[in-house]
Parts: C-alpha cells; structure tokens; sequence
C-alpha cells in the first residue's frame, strides 16, 4: 500500500459523517482522494 493510498484511507476516516451524507443527497461526487479511500476501504460503489 503506498503513502498516497494510506492519505486517502485516513482522509475517509476522519471525515465528519455529515459532509459524505451531503455528498450523497447532492449527488455530487465526492473528491478525488475520498473516492480513492472509499475505494480501499470497500465503501464505494462500482458504477
């Protein structure tokens, strides 16, 4: 796992829940560098 990929995880985990619940409702995308940490985590849904 590399340092860019360890960013992104932690990005996920100290994210406030209230902010990805925005992102949802909004059906907006999230960044870049959360998509990724979702990704890792198994959290993000394959379109």
């Amino acid at each position: 796992m590399s340092d860019e990929d360890l960013k992104a995880i932690l990005d996920v985990v100290s994210l406030h829940d209230r902010t990805l619940e925005d992102y949802i409702l909004r059906g907006a995308e999230p960044p870049p560098n959360l998509v990724r940490g979702l990704k890792l985590l198994g959290l993000y849904p394959a379109r």
